[in-house]
């Protein structure tokens, strides 16, 4: 199999340029060269309706769009997966505490935890406390007492 010929953009210029001679056809030129006559009218074409684009390099801006398109499909991509795959990981050690080896791994109780536990003892104390002092007879002052009491 052949390979496929490449001609820089100013062999294609001049190819082009060739043909504005008088009393030449494309097919001449063409067999000048040892290229096909389409190619050379595609080449006269191109420059005819681009002449500061044509001929830039190996593809078209139409090429380079798709390809930005297909890496910011790719990045997009991975994002999703790492994020799926974090809040996976996130969500089965949702209960962990601590990579300290004093500490339990999971808590199932908040006595668990010395600060929960002693954080726990002292609410229930609180609630304790307020309860004997209302079963005192004595009613607590609300924030509406208060402002009443300081009118008085």
């Amino acid at each position: 199999m052949a390979q496929r010929r490449r001609f820089s953009a100013e062999y294609k210029r001049e190819a082009v340029a060739m043909l504005q001679s008088p009393g030449v056809s494309v097919n001449q030129i063409a067999a000048e060269l040892g290229i096909e006559a389409n190619v050379l009218g595609r080449w006269r074409r191109e420059l005819r309706q681009e002449p500061d684009q044509a001929f830039v390099g190996n593809g078209r801006p139409r090429d380079e769009e798709l390809a930005h398109l297909r890496r910011e499909l790719a990045r997009i991509t991975k994002e999703r997966v790492f994020c799926e795959k974090r809040q996976r990981a996130s969500r089965a050690r949702r209960d962990d505490v601590s990579d300290d080896p004093t500490m339990p791994q999971r808590v199932s109780h908040p006595d668990d935890v010395p600060v929960f536990a002693g954080l726990a003892q002292w609410v229930l104390w609180l609630g304790r406390a307020a309860a004997d002092w209302a079963g005192s007879g004595e009613r607590p002052v609300t924030g509406a007492d208060s402002s009443a009491a300081c009118r008085a």
